[in-house]
């Protein structure tokens, strides 16, 4: 049973968007050496006519090869990482002004976004006009949330960079939290880093190799939305530091209109948004792209599903996601809601040696006039990890002085979670 209406690439007529894929091998053609894209019969394909614009919000690119790239690739919006806990070239020069470069009229990239990645995981920092100078931090000291604090106060958008490292409830606790790497870089093109590296580990046995991971994000990401959270997906490669091409995992944000850098990231933030590393999926609810909110004062909501998927691979799956649990999907397709809560569409690639996927960003529906209560179940889970965090602190290198101020934040998420 076909789980579409799809376009395939081979369709006579009319010239089909390629899967991300197939952007991939231009993209590394034209990367060598910083070279400006070779001419081509026809540009790479885009979703743009469509509204559909994608960035890659974790790249380690020279910022000079970029306008090649970000062409190769067919990207609108590019994070460039040029400060972190090792290093900060901008601490004795003027940074670049203005920090976003604009390529073609309708492209952009930052070349002042940071990342703080220690011990309990990562933060990218995006969209700020001065670097923070974090150099010189430990592995737990400071706190992360000394320079998530820091970060919000000078105007920046934080993300946690995947879901699963061990600041995450932490981090969550805080409100302060913009976004979620849901196609991060441990889903690279040629394989899986098939580890949750400094992050709390899956269980192997209901996560299995190699595409385990992929799965464990997708679930921590889904609790996240049923403790009442409502942070789009992201994405990032970490283009320049691992084997990923620029673009490859990609978020695509919806926009009416002439396209903007500032729009691109209020779309963002509403979660008009779907990700992506193969399949492109285009899915309205009642006609609404993702991050509309349903409202109604009725016991019982039924809504409608449209939309198309194009993919280069064989879809393994394509599913409806209903607080945190997927079910078959056919489109179009209805279904019935009768509490409060999210739903999304996802679609996996049969793809065996990586996690090659697609997902949209979360609707939200608020029956009887009431947003969803956040799940116990889900709550509990980020409260005894919160509580396994604390342990970790209480047991690690550090004076007491210093402890003590890294366990604040961390007995103030444990509060937050219990009162959740």
């Amino acid at each position: 049973m076909s789980p579409a209406p799809t376009r395939t690439l081979t369709h006579p007529g009319k010239r089909k968007p390629l899967a991300i894929a197939a952007l991939l091998a231009l993209a590394l053609r034209c990367a060598a050496g910083g070279a400006e894209p070779p001419p081509q019969p026809e540009p790479p394909p885009s979703l743009a006519a469509e509204g559909w614009y994608a960035g890659d919000l974790h790249v380690h690119r020279a910022p000079a090869d970029m306008p090649a790239l970000m062409r190769a690739a067919d990207l609108h919006v590019a994070s460039v990482i040029t400060w972190w806990n090792e290093t900060n070239p901008w601490r004795e020069t003027v940074p670049q002004d203005p920090a976003v470069i604009p390529v073609d009229g309708m492209r952009w990239f930052h070349v002042l976004a940071g990342e703080d990645e220690r011990r309990g995981g990562a933060l990218l920092f995006h969209r700020l006009q001065r670097p923070l100078d974090i150099t010189g931090s430990r592995p737990e000291y400071p706190s992360p949330v000394r320079f998530l604090r820091a970060a919000r106060a000078a105007g920046a958008w934080i993300e946690i960079e995947k879901p699963f490292w061990w600041d995450t409830p932490i981090w969550l606790a805080t409100g302060e939290i913009d976004s979620i790497g849901l196609a991060h870089n441990h889903l690279q093109i040629g394989g899986m880093l098939d580890g949750e590296a400094w992050g709390r580990p899956r269980d192997r046995e209901r996560y299995p190799g190699p595409r385990g991971n992929g799965f464990y994000t997708q679930d921590l990401y889904y609790r996240i939305l049923n403790s009442g959270f409502r942070a789009p997906p992201t994405a990032g490669g970490a283009s320049g530091v691992l084997p990923n091409p620029v673009g490859y995992n990609r978020v695509y944000v919806h926009m009416t209109g002439k396209p903007s850098w500032e729009d691109w990231w209020e779309g963002l933030r509403a979660g008009r948004v779907f990700v992506s590393n193969g399949p492109l999926l285009r899915v309205q609810a009642d006609g609404q792209v993702p991050g509309h909110v349903f409202r109604t004062g009725d016991k019982e909501v039924e809504i409608t599903l449209s939309g198309m998927w194009d993919s280069r691979e064989p879809l393994e799956s394509l599913e409806l996601v209903r607080d945190g649990v997927p079910e078959p999907l056919t489109l179009p397709g209805r279904f019935k809601v009768s509490r409060s809560g999210w739903f999304l569409v996802r679609a996996i690639a049969g793809v065996a040696h990586t996690f090659r996927f697609a997902s949209t960003g979360a609707w939200y529906v608020e029956v009887e006039g009431s947003p969803m209560s956040p799940r116990s179940e889900d709550t509990r889970f980020f409260l005894e990890w919160t509580r396994e965090r604390r342990k970790q602190i209480e047991e690690a290198d550090l004076t007491e002085a210093d402890r003590q101020e890294v366990l604040q934040p961390i007995e103030t998420a444990e509060q937050f979670w219990e009162k959740r």
